[in-house]
C-alpha cells in the first residue's frame, strides 16, 4: 500500500489527491499546511479552506450531498423527488405515469445544484424558478380548470333534462364558485405582499431578520451571526396573483452592511434584481 494513500476520518472511504472533501459522505479533509510558501499567503489559503469547510458543513445539514470535488471549488447536489403540486397536477393529467419520469428527472439530471468556491463566489445551478410558473399555482389552475369542465357538462346535462333544470343550475353554479375559490383565494393569500387591485408587472422586496444563516454576507463576503435576509421578486400581477415570474431570489447581509446601506439611499431594488450573487429560487 503507498505511503501517500489517505482516508476519509468519518467513512473510511479512499481519497484522491487534492481532495477537500470526502466523496462519499462530504467530510472535510485536512490536507495540512506546506512548508514552502510565506506566512501570509498561507494564512489566506487557510481561511478559504476554513470558509469553504464551514460552507459545506452549512449544506450537509440541510440535506445537501457532495457530487464533485475540484478542490477549489465543490459541487453540491440537493437530490429529492419533486414538489408535491406538480406532482398533484401530474397525477391528474398522467394517472401517475408523469409523476414516476418527474421523479426520476428531480432526482438525477434536475436535482438542484450550488457550486461554492473557496474565493467566496457560489452559483445554483437552474431549477424551476427559470420556468418563471410557481408550482402551486400551477396545480390551483389545474384544479379550477377540472371544476369549471365539471361545472360546463352540468350546465349541459341541465339543458337535456327541463325537469331537473334548476337544481343542475344551482349545482353549476356551486362548482363554479368552488373552482374559483380553490384557484383564487389561497393563492392570493399566498401573495398577500401585494394588493388585490394590482395589475401588470410589479417588483416587490420583503425583508425578515436572521440569525446565523448559512449563507455568507452579499455584501462584504463575511459569515453573518445576525443580519437580514431580503427577497426580491419582479412578477407579473392580475388580480394580485402572479402569473408569471420574471426574476425572483434573496440575498442575506449582515447587520453592519444592512445599517450602512439604510443609512444612505436605502435597498436598491433594480441592483438586486441585476447583482450577481442573487440566490435563485426553487
Amino acid at each position: 500500500m503507498p505511503s501517500g494513500d489517505r482516508y476519509c476520518s468519518a467513512c473510511g472511504a479512499r481519497l484522491t489527491p487534492g481532495d477537500r472533501f470526502c466523496s462519499q459522505c462530504g467530510n472535510g479533509v485536512d490536507t495540512g499546511g506546506s512548508a514552502g510558501g510565506s506566512a501570509s499567503s498561507g494564512s489566506s489559503l487557510d481561511a478559504d479552506r476554513a470558509w469553504l469547510r464551514r460552507r459545506v458543513e452549512d449544506y450537509r445539514v440541510r440535506g445537501w450531498t457532495l457530487e464533485h470535488d475540484h478542490g477549489d471549488r465543490v459541487v453540491l447536489v440537493d437530490r429529492g423527488f419533486g414538489s408535491l403540486p406538480v406532482h398533484f397536477v401530474l397525477l391528474l393529467l398522467t394517472g401517475g405515469v408523469g409523476n414516476v419520469l418527474y421523479a426520476w428527472y428531480r432526482h438525477t439530471s434536475g436535482a438542484p445544484r450550488r457550486e461554492i468556491r473557496a474565493d467566496g463566489s457560489e452559483r445554483s445551478y437552474p431549477d424551476d424558478a427559470r420556468l418563471g410558473v410557481d408550482p402551486w399555482m400551477a396545480a390551483g389552475a389545474v384544479l379550477g380548470f377540472l371544476f369549471v369542465v365539471t361545472a360546463a357538462l352540468t350546465f349541459a346535462a341541465g339543458a337535456a333534462s327541463a325537469a331537473s333544470g334548476p337544481l343542475v343550475l344551482v349545482t353549476g353554479v356551486l362548482f363554479l364558485a368552488i373552482a374559483l375559490g380553490v384557484t383564487y383565494f389561497p393563492l392570493a393569500a399566498r401573495q398577500g405582499n401585494v394588493p388585490l387591485s394590482t395589475v401588470g408587472r410589479k417588483r416587490t422586496v420583503s425583508t425578515d431578520r436572521v440569525r446565523n444563516p448559512p449563507e455568507p454576507c452579499a455584501a462584504c463576503g463575511d459569515r453573518v451571526r445576525s443580519g437580514v435576509r431580503r427577497a426580491y421578486a419582479d412578477r407579473w400581477y392580475l388580480a394580485g396573483l402572479p402569473l408569471r415570474t420574471y426574476e425572483s431570489g434573496e440575498n442575506v447581509y449582515c447587520r453592519e452592511c444592512f445599517e450602512g446601506e439604510s443609512d444612505t439611499d436605502g435597498p436598491d431594488v433594480e441592483a438586486e434584481l441585476d447583482e450577481s450573487t442573487e440566490t435563485e429560487r426553487a
